[in-house]
């Protein structure tokens, strides 16, 4: 779930804004190189699915219905 206890599914697109106002977003992908889910940035980095989304992230749409967020950061 993310911190507004919305659940998280794959394909969805996660936003994080950090202590500058600068905003990021997240693709929810499942890695089978790993066998677990992640969280990758339009740029490729990667990161774990784990309480940090819980905490500091939110759901603000989906790679299906609002593919041009992803884009945003290049």
């Amino acid at each position: 779930k993310d911190k507004n206890g919305t659940k998280i599914f794959e394909g969805d697109i996660l936003e994080f804004i950090d202590g500058n106002n600068e905003v990021s977003y997240y693709e929810v992908v499942y890695s089978e190189a790993n066998c677990r889910w992640i969280i990758r940035q339009y740029e490729g980095a990667t990161d774990d699915l784990d309480d940090f989304v819980e905490k500091y992230m939110t759901v603000v749409g989906n790679i299906y219905d609002n593919p041009k967020l992803l884009e945003l950061e290049v």
